[in-house]
């Protein structure tokens, strides 16, 4: 397709800036330089009907961290890197809400809660005698400790100790990114749905390459497609990861009133109104989930029914209304990715599964380097 003179004189125009990837990150970063610079022409590039990478088929978990998941991230890559992304994720959602209100993210400040298997009391003795350093070290994020022991709730075939998170949170992804495209749109930002990029040019005024074979120019070019950036920037060290998601059809009984995380943040679940909504095991799925491929598995989706059958809600006749999946962009660290790669060109990506948390930050950070 070629797009026709009346659609480049109106509809496209010249473009000062392209944003790849109408995600939370990448809009983001179009609402900060449209607001920085209101005479600039900004426009955002979705390969899909949405964005359908991670930003509308996540969990909807803040993803402040689990001290399972801290621990563990504290041995791969030490404590200074891993205490100091934890505040980077109470910041960036701090800056989400400021951005958004609560009610247009569906936010409650819920808290959160990491579970254990009965037979994993060594680990969880671990992550309890860890609390008082763990606390100590966030004690910046708010004068109320982060980390307390506490129950597991009634009916979950778990540990009976739990950890609670004072500063977790849920809300509901497709708010959220409702409310930024609205708000996109009342700021003049265009957004081209279903255009996905082929190949970029770097230079001093960089090329995007079109699927469709047209091509637009810009001053500067972000690429914020996570997951799928190694499509476009093969040297980014990120690897495409699939989250797998299944959601219960209303339940007569529905006692859960937080997020939960199990087995250091592999396994999750919360609720959704009466529903239950179920994901992760991408530990279990191997090499089959190392992939940029949306889609569901057997064994991964048999997993997360025998969770929600005998773990989650044990006893219960339960119907599975919804599954889907999401990919993540991780890599050998947690620290998400923010740099010039070509000449024009830059890419804000590898957020780690926490892209709730990270991505509000990283999109404003992306543009004020993009405006020097």
């Amino acid at each position: 397709m070629r797009f026709s003179y009346w659609e480049k004189d109106r509809l496209l125009g010249q473009q000062d800036i392209i944003v790849i990837g109408a995600g939370l990150t990448g809009l983001t970063a179009a609402l900060q330089l449209k607001k920085r610079a209101p005479q600039q022409h900004i426009l955002v590039l979705e390969r899909g009907a949405l964005p359908r990478g991670a930003s509308t088929r996540n969990a909807g978990f803040t993803c402040i961290g689990a001290p399972g998941e801290l621990l563990a991230d504290i041995e791969q890559q030490g404590a200074a890197k891993t205490f100091a992304l934890v505040q980077r994720r109470y910041e960036g959602l701090q800056r989400l809400r400021s951005l958004l209100d609560d009610d247009a993210l569906g936010y409650c400040a819920t808290g959160g809660t990491e579970v254990f298997w009965p037979e994993a009391q060594a680990h969880l003795r671990s992550c309890v005698e860890a609390l008082p350093w763990l606390n100590d070290e966030l004690r910046s994020l708010g004068k109320v400790p982060v980390y307390t022991c506490g129950k597991a709730s009634v009916g979950l075939a778990l540990a009976p100790t739990a950890i609670h998170n004072a500063y977790e949170g849920l809300l509901h992804p497709g708010k959220m990114m409702q409310a930024l495209l609205k708000r996109a749109e009342l700021m003049g930002i265009k957004i081209l749905f279903g255009a996905p990029v082929a190949a970029l040019e770097g230079g001093l005024r960089p090329n995007v390459i079109l699927k469709e074979g047209e091509t637009l120019s810009a001053e500067r070019v972000l690429v914020s497609t996570n997951g799928f950036a190694r499509q476009l920037l093969p040297e980014l060290d990120i690897r495409p990861v699939r989250n797998q998601v299944l959601l219960t059809a209303p339940l007569s009984k529905q006692a859960l009133k937080t997020g939960y995380h199990l087995e250091q943040g592999y396994f999750y679940f919360r609720p959704v109104g009466q529903r239950v909504l179920l994901g992760g095991g991408r530990n279990e799925g191997g090499a089959a989930e190392e992939t940029d491929q949306l889609g569901l598995t057997k064994p991964v989706q048999s997993r997360l029914e025998q969770l929600l059958s005998e773990v989650v809600l044990p006893g219960q006749e339960v119907a599975i209304e919804q599954r889907w999946s999401g990919i993540l962009g991780v890599g050998p660290e947690k620290r998400p990715i923010l740099k010039e790669c070509q000449p024009g060109i830059w890419a804000a990506v590898r957020l780690g599964g926490m892209g709730i948390a990270l991505g509000t930050a990283l999109g404003q950070e992306a543009a004020n380097q993009l405006q020097g």
